[in-house]
């Protein structure tokens, strides 16, 4: 009887990580939603870009695709990854500046899937 319930603990556990992940067209659709509070977001790395300490890469799942402001080395293109983030409206780097929608790292997980 044990087994079982640690089954279901591990399933329902299982359902609520997977509910935290949104889409990124959810995010690109609605940014100011996502800007106050920390949500994570899953996909491929395509392109990946650093400058010094700070990067920029952009990820991308079935629904579309996001450029990601990262504090530290970027991810390798092929990575497929979970960001925990903020989204924002526009970020200036050093020498870059960007508009429209991007989401800024606070942490970054590689994923196997």
């Amino acid at each position: 009887m044990r087994a079982f319930q640690v089954k279901v603990n591990l399933a329902l556990l299982f359902i609520t990580a997977c509910a935290l992940h949104r889409p990124i067209s959810e995010i690109e659709a609605d940014p100011a939603r996502y800007s106050d509070k920390s949500t994570t977001i899953e996909g491929k790395v395509t392109q990946s870009y650093g400058v010094w300490k700070y990067g920029v890469y952009q990820l991308e799942d079935s629904s579309g695709s996001i450029w990601v402001i990262a504090s530290r080395p970027t991810p390798a293109n092929g990575s497929r990854i979970a960001v925990k983030g903020r989204a924002r409206s526009a970020f200036n780097l050093p020498f870059i500046k960007f508009t429209g929608t991007v989401f800024q790292e606070e942490d970054r997980k590689t994923r196997g899937f």
